[in-house]
């Protein structure tokens, strides 16, 4: 049986955690994201539906969301292309972002 060398150990599988720090980085982006929606969901949109002149908020809050979901799928889009990154756990983040941009892009183009 052939000795396992550190290279053969930190490759990237479906089935494994990311191996590369971009792959970790766009799962912690994904992580941080998921976070922030659903604290928007739960307190932040209750909070400025019921309140007069508060729609500034949640439209910076909004925009800061966006803003993160193309770092996501830039820095996702970047692991898995140039890095090979294989793991389940960056693929199914980048594809939800880019679904998610494509859907907003689509949206504006109505």
């Amino acid at each position: 049986m052939p000795h396992a060398t550190p290279e053969s150990r930190t490759q990237s599988g479906f089935f494994a955690l990311p191996s590369t720090r971009m792959g970790r980085t766009a799962l912690l982006l994904f992580a941080i994201l998921f976070a922030l929606v659903v604290v928007n969901s739960a307190i932040l949109m209750p909070y400025t539906e019921s309140r007069v002149g508060l729609d500034t908020l949640q439209q910076i809050y909004n925009f800061a969301l966006g803003l993160l979901l193309i770092a996501l799928a830039v820095i996702g889009g970047v692991s898995v292309i140039r890095h090979h990154e294989r793991s389940w756990t960056v693929l199914l983040p980048v594809a939800f972002a880019l679904i998610a941009l494509g859907l907003q892009i689509f949206e504006h183009f109505e």
